[in-house]
């Protein structure tokens, strides 16, 4: 029975450090941003300031949960994650208004695999429709040209067999 509580107890910490842990990085963070317009603030100061949210959550929760020797570690660990998540959103972030951007233009690129498959350097072309016809067309004609070829062959060999 004793075992239950011990479980439950320590599923119930977890739950509350996992809840401190966002709750500590989203309010600091929020902070940190107040001084900015959050919506128009610098990909860099976001940077800044989820790195540095992350670096004093962690040190916080470090310092309520664990030994003092473990503060610096968790301060450098959160910093960097802080740092790397906000980088990977910037980066994402940065992808998707350039794409909006490029859609609400009407100025439509074209996709990277056609980009590469008409670039000089490819051997391979991508073909539109048209050009398909166009060469298709072409192989036609060689063909019924080789057809009226052999065709005349053939009446040349039976013509002086019928003769005979």
């Amino acid at each position: 029975m004793e075992d239950n509580h011990e479980t439950q107890g320590l599923k119930y910490r977890q739950i509350a450090r996992s809840a401190l842990e966002v709750g500590g990085f989203t309010g600091t963070r929020g902070v940190l941003l107040q001084y900015e317009d959050k919506q128009r603030s610098k990909p860099t100061e976001k940077l800044k300031s989820s790195s540095l949210a992350g670096g004093l959550t962690g040190g916080a929760l470090a310092s309520i949960t664990r030994r003092r020797a473990n503060v610096f570690p968790a301060v450098l660990v959160w910093s960097l994650l802080g740092l790397a998540g906000q980088g990977i959103y910037n980066a994402a972030d940065s992808q998707h208004t350039k794409a909006e951007n490029v859609r609400l233009s009407g100025d439509v690129q074209a996709p990277l695999w056609r980009r590469i498959f008409n670039s000089k350097w490819s051997p391979m072309k991508v073909l539109t429709d048209e050009e398909y016809d166009v060469i298709l067309r072409e192989k036609l004609r060689a063909i019924n040209a080789q057809i009226e070829i052999v065709d005349e062959d053939i009446r040349g060999l039976s013509l002086p067999q019928e003769k005979e």
